[in-house]
């Protein structure tokens, strides 16, 4: 199940930082180089009845409020916050970098994350 991204906020994060990088480039002489990156993006653990899940933050916004482990069906939560951290750190990484922010089994497995058998 992909996370539950406020989609416009996302959209406006997204535009506004490529509107800005547009800007500066025509500004600035040719050649000169320049570092973007969305700023202000954390994560956070959640607690919840029967595991844990995460949220991202951009400054005072919520992003994203992962409540299952992302990437199989059904309401499965995360065992423990080491976990949920981790796949919210790569979900923030990919933000950061402009990719698509989708966890999928693979990642999963990939950071051996404990799927819990229900």
């Amino acid at each position: 199940m992909a996370p539950k991204i406020r989609s416009k906020t996302v959209l406006f994060v997204l535009a506004s930082t490529f509107t800005v990088f547009t800007i500066v480039s025509f500004l600035l002489p040719e050649g000169t180089m320049i570092e973007t990156e969305v700023v202000d993006l954390k994560a956070e653990t959640i607690s919840l009845e029967e595991g844990f899940g995460y949220q991202i933050w951009h400054g005072k916004n919520l992003l994203i409020r992962q409540e299952n482990i992302p990437g199989l069906s059904g309401d499965i939560t995360f065992t423990n916050r080491q976990e949920a951290i981790l796949i919210a750190k790569k979900v923030v990484h990919r933000l950061k970098n402009s990719r698509n922010p989708e966890i999928t089994a693979q990642d999963l497995k990939n950071l051996n994350i404990t799927i819990p058998e229900h």
